[in-house]
């Protein structure tokens, strides 16, 4: 092996390094964000691989985008089927209400008994 082979394998062994080291940063970033559910730097890191990847490929930001936007009909329906679910238990909720509150005797309180005058200094 020359030297400018060996310089070549270990140069691309380097960048091979520092780039899985990279990538190992952001995820544990990504992660941590995650965790914590701080969505501005998600969006942050979203952002920056929308960025790098239309520039570098677009045909997989084409598939990306077409994939975000069949995830977000899914969302979407998932959450108005949700919205829909909870709206009826909360009406059969207060249809048990009502029930119970129509099983509930009316109690008519009792006029008050007049009392007697106290006599004075008694």
């Amino acid at each position: 092996m020359s030297l400018v082979e060996l310089l070549t394998v270990v140069g691309s062994g380097v960048t091979l390094h520092n780039a899985l080291s990279y990538v190992s940063a952001r995820l544990t970033g990504v992660a941590t964000a995650v965790a914590t559910g701080n969505v501005a730097t998600l969006q942050h890191d979203a952002t920056g691989v929308v960025d790098y990847v239309e520039t570098h490929d677009p045909s997989v930001a084409k598939a990306v985008e077409a994939e975000v936007a069949k995830l977000k009909a899914q969302a979407t329906a998932d959450v108005d089927r949700v919205r829909a679910d909870a709206a009826a238990e909360l009406r059969k909720l207060a249809a048990a209400v009502e029930h119970a509150a129509s099983a509930v005797p009316i109690a008519v309180p009792a006029a008050p008994a007049a009392e007697a005058p106290v006599a004075p200094g008694a």
